[in-house]
Formats: structure tokens, sequence, C-alpha cells
């Protein structure tokens, strides 16, 4: 089972479940991707709660749009573009 954000990624991954579906993951991926393959590790809800802190920022603002801007911030680029 996927969970529909990566605020229950780690709840999920405790119950059985395989990971997350996130909109965020287009500017969080590194974060996310580190309690993924950390889930079962001390520091795990440390990790989950840097996640949960970036997702509750984007979500002050229409998603979309704050990801948008966000992935203009950081310099990532489109697919097909330079």
């Amino acid at each position: 089972m996927f969970a529909g954000s990566e605020v229950f990624l780690l709840d999920n991954m405790r119950s059985g479940g395989v990971g997350c579906i996130t909109a965020t993951g287009n500017i969080n991926p590194a974060a996310i991707n580190r309690l993924y393959e950390n889930w079962r590790g001390p520091n795990a809800d440390a990790l989950q709660k840097d996640i949960t802190t970036t997702r509750g920022v984007m979500q002050k603002y229409p998603m979309m749009a704050a990801l948008k801007r966000s992935s203009r911030i950081s310099g990532a680029t489109r697919i097909g573009r330079r």
C-alpha cells in the first residue's frame, strides 16, 4: 500500500506499506528517500519530522504554484529544457 502523502510515510512503512505518492517528492526527493531507506533506523522519527515540516510549509500555499516556484528558485529545470 502507498500512502497519499509523505506525512504518513513512516507510519505506512511500519504498518507494512511500501511507500508513498507525493507531490513534494519533486522538490524534496533526497529527504523522502532517506526516510524510505532508513525507516527502521534509530533516527527515522527525526527524518519523518523533517519531511513533514517541509510539507507543512508547502501546504500554506496552493500546492502546484508552490512546487513550480520552489523548482524555479532551486534551479531545477523542466524535462527537455536546459
